[in-house]
């Protein structure tokens, strides 16, 4: 309410899941219920809600360049269950892929990625994109997604890197 008094009209959701998953990757049906809630303080408001993938251990490693293979059936089983309990959502909330993906403790951590590195974080927003698009709801083809370049950089050397999906609402 205080937010939206003061004039806001969108607010960003960090949302950790990690840490509450099961060995399958499902999420805690209390966690997901209680980031529904906290989305709904400002969705009911008709404010916009950006809800995201953020501080997961998973995907900001050293070894991001090298473990597509392991990380991208985590990721789509994760939006998967999120798109799912939030299909019946309009544009006013927004879906970020991933925060900052990057090499973690590298000495390139937050600049000059490795081709490897970018490959890998390209392949996972277009795993993203198309895990979204495929669960079905009024908004499957129109959702705003968000998708990062390495380390979510602004940098014209990073951006030019990011494949941006064939999609109006990327």
């Amino acid at each position: 309410d205080a937010v939206k008094a003061k004039g806001f009209n969108t607010v960003r959701v960090p949302t950790t899941w990690y840490t509450h998953l099961d060995s399958d990757n499902n999420i805690n049906e209390s966690w997901l219920s209680r980031v529904q809630e906290v989305v709904d303080y400002a969705y009911s408001q008709d404010m916009y809600v950006i809800l995201n993938l953020h501080h997961e251990e998973w995907v900001n490693r050293a070894d991001i360049g090298t473990a597509y293979d392991e990380m991208s059936p985590k990721l789509i089983k994760i939006w998967q269950q999120i798109a799912e309990r939030f299909k019946d959502y309009d544009q006013h909330l927004i879906f970020e892929g991933m925060n900052e993906p990057r090499a973690v403790g590298t000495s390139h951590e937050w600049w000059g990625p490795e081709q490897s590195e970018v490959d890998t974080i390209n392949k996972l927003n277009a795993d993203f994109v198309n895990t979204v698009r495929s669960i079905e709801s009024p908004y499957k083809d129109t959702r705003l997604l968000m998708i990062p370049p390495y380390c979510a950089s602004s940098e014209l050397t990073i951006m030019s890197k990011l494949e941006v999906p064939d999609d109006d609402f990327v």
